[in-house]
């Protein structure tokens, strides 16, 4: 039997909440990926992340966090347990940041630990022991080509790949039949300037009092915008969200920093024109002929995003963009090359 064929590929994961029930999210790998066994670290993922209102469970938490900081331990000694009694495994943690910790001291010689990152490179520089954990691991995912060679300093070893994110191409698709709106669209939560895109706002609103202005994000980012005119949605469908895609002039994303980004690659798949304003400019996904970009300066935004309303929509362009998604981040495709890497010795 060839000796990748008998290597058990285990899924060690969750969802985050702006993600439940929805296309988008990393975790959405083990649709396309058959791994042999999927363990949940999601009820580990909440108790740990998010506010709790019963005093009783603060409590618990709290000491719990002194004693073991903030370790999935359930989910680590759920691993623990496969080691114990199985070999030949490689065990795939998909939020890297979040949910491992030393396991790698107990593995045995069979058994491998893979890891996905997706934050920016300055959130490890920040963070000395997470980086002697990654020193340990048997091999890396990045969102970011860009990173992977501070990783391989890091590591010392040729252990740390370039693998993207994925896109659900079949939902996330354009509809050239309908009309597009005279709206700019903002959409995230996770590395947003708040701050500038609600002066942008402020300022375009003013100069084009027509214009609708709608902001997708989170409740808790409400606060940051002050414009009664401003759109603000949470919690939308992913159908209602893809027809806002679909319709929209311009999508507007000023990034602080990023790596992979659901809602470029959303907007991208979907036909949707995007504008990426950042002083931190990741090429690992689009060209720059392919997808627009400037940096964070409030006037010069304000200028492009009038001038796109004006625009006629390129449909060649986008269908362009949209074939180029598809070839290059379907799920398919990622997942064949993520379980290739995992097999790989």
């Amino acid at each position: 039997m060839n000796k990748h064929l008998s290597k058990r590929l285990i899924y060690v994961g969750f969802v985050f909440r702006h993600h439940k029930g929805t296309h988008a999210g990393y975790d959405k790998i083990k649709n396309y990926l058959k791994y042999d066994l999927e363990i949940d670290s999601q009820a580990e993922h909440e108790w740990l992340s998010y506010s709790l209102s019963n005093i009783g469970s603060k409590i618990i938490r709290k000491l719990y966090m002194i004693v073991f900081g903030s370790t999935y331990l359930i989910t680590l000694i759920k691993c623990l347990y496969l080691i114990v009694f199985r070999k030949n495994q490689v065990f795939h943690f998909v939020y890297g940041e979040n949910n491992y910790k030393w396991l790698h001291r107990l593995k045995g010689k069979t058994n491998k630990i893979v890891c996905t990152y997706h934050q920016p490179l300055q959130f490890f520089v920040d963070k000395p022991a997470l980086i002697n954990t990654i020193k340990c691991l048997d091999k890396i995912i990045l969102m970011s080509e860009k990173e992977v060679s501070a990783f391989k300093e890091w590591t010392g070893r040729d252990n740390v790949f370039f693998i993207p994110h994925g896109i659900d191409i079949d939902f996330y698709s354009p509809d050239y039949g309908m009309k597009r709106e005279k709206t700019i669209l903002m959409v995230g939560n996770w590395l947003r300037d708040f701050k500038l895109a609600n002066e942008v706002f402020n300022i375009l609103l003013e100069k084009v009092p027509d214009l609708n202005v709608i902001v997708v994000t989170s409740k808790h980012n409400h606060y940051h915008f002050n414009n009664s005119k401003i759109q603000l949605l949470s919690g939308i469908t992913d159908e209602e969200l893809r027809n806002l895609y679909r319709t929209v002039n311009c999508m507007f994303l000023p990034l602080v920093s990023f790596t992979a980004n659901n809602a470029v690659l959303e907007a991208a798949s979907a036909g949707c024109p995007i504008l990426i304003a950042t002083n931190n400019f990741n090429n690992s996904y689009f060209e720059t002929e392919q997808i627009e970009l400037m940096p964070l300066e409030t006037g010069k935004i304000v200028e492009r995003l009038i001038n796109s309303i004006d625009t006629p929509y390129d449909q060649s362009k986008a269908s362009k963009i949209r074939e180029f998604v598809s070839d290059k981040y379907s799920w398919n495709k990622i997942a064949i090359e993520t379980k290739a890497l995992l097999i790989a010795d």
